[in-house]
């Protein structure tokens, strides 16, 4: 993300968000996301150590500024495989197959969230 970006989601970044995250680790991996990359709440957590609370939290945060926005990851939760994404919640299919497995889902309960970035400055 450019630099005014990166600048702009710290200030959104709350301050519990702040205290419990080494500053440098943050900025690195904020600034390798660019324009269209997904964003997974998952990695961010392991990566930098969070409570999923404080992750998504954040992650909602910047989805009001308009600087990523939400999607659903249909997963299956047997081959760890994704199966596709989906743009809003009514989208999420009752069950879906997976594709590899040949598993018959919920789609509710194998949905995961995701985020893609859709401003990069």
């Amino acid at each position: 993300m450019l630099q005014s970006t990166l600048s702009k989601i710290e200030s959104i970044a709350s301050d519990e968000l702040i205290k419990s995250v080494d500053i440098n680790e943050f900025r690195k991996l904020f600034s390798s996301y660019k324009k269209n990359m997904w964003i997974y709440p998952g990695y961010i957590i392991n990566k930098l150590k969070l409570k999923p609370k404080i992750v998504y939290e954040f992650l909602l945060s910047l989805e009001r500024e308009n600087i990523i926005k939400g999607y659903y990851d249909l997963y299956c939760g047997h081959c760890q495989k994704s199966m596709g994404i989906v743009e809003t919640f009514k989208d999420i299919p009752e069950t879906f197959v997976c594709d590899y497995c040949d598993e018959e889902l919920v789609g509710i309960e194998n949905a995961i969230i995701i985020f893609k970035v859709i401003c990069d400055g």
